[in-house]
């Protein structure tokens, strides 16, 4: 009787043990969804500003004004620490990296591209663990019959030669757009 007890209490924990090991299972994927969120709320975009590589919304890239093209080729690096995160900058345009969106040290960087629009690359490649933000100037950017309301952030993609919208809040005050993304690519500055 007294193993049949024994053998009871530990049949007991176990179960408890497992119950609470699914909670913590379930808790985590709700915190860290494998489903990218645009896909689960298509409201997700608009309250939380994080976004994924979507081809949904093409846009048309700005143009650049000459002092936009004057920067050509700039190229700004930083190597960021995974456990304290940072910022690199460029000349208005920046990557924010919180603590922990790394799982080692990576350079960072971002490099204004020679071309018509308002298009930057920004490395390194791959995804991260947490999104991080990215700041987008239009200081360089000919507004010529543009709204600054109707800016946006879009990435490149090279197959279909198209710019997708991934979002931004716009601070007209310091001229620039920003937009939380979970991996890099070019990014340009664009228009609705």
């Amino acid at each position: 009787m007294v193993h049949l007890l024994k053998w009871r209490s530990h049949a007991t924990k176990v179960a408890n043990l497992a119950i609470l090991t699914a909670f913590m299972f379930l808790w985590s994927c709700d915190q860290h969804p494998t489903v990218a969120p645009e896909a689960q709320d298509s409201s997700f975009h608009q309250k939380s500003n994080v976004s994924t590589v979507l081809k949904a919304n093409p846009v048309t890239p700005v143009k650049k004004s000459n002092l936009g093209h004057s920067l050509d080729g700039v190229s700004k690096s930083k190597t960021i620490k995974a456990d304290k995160g940072g910022t690199v900058k460029n000349h208005g345009n920046a990557i924010f990296v919180p603590a922990g969106a790394i799982d080692e040290d990576k350079t960072f960087s971002i490099t204004i591209l020679s071309s018509d629009f308002m298009d930057l690359e920004f490395k390194p490649d791959g995804a991260f663990i947490t999104p991080v933000e990215l700041t987008i100037s239009y200081e360089g950017a000919d507004l010529s019959g543009i709204s600054e309301d109707d800016l946006t952030i879009a990435w490149y993609d090279p197959d279909s030669g198209q710019y997708y919208d991934v979002g931004g809040t716009i601070d007209k005050k310091k001229k620039h757009l920003k937009v939380w993304v979970s991996h890099f690519t070019r990014y340009s500055l664009s228009v609705r």
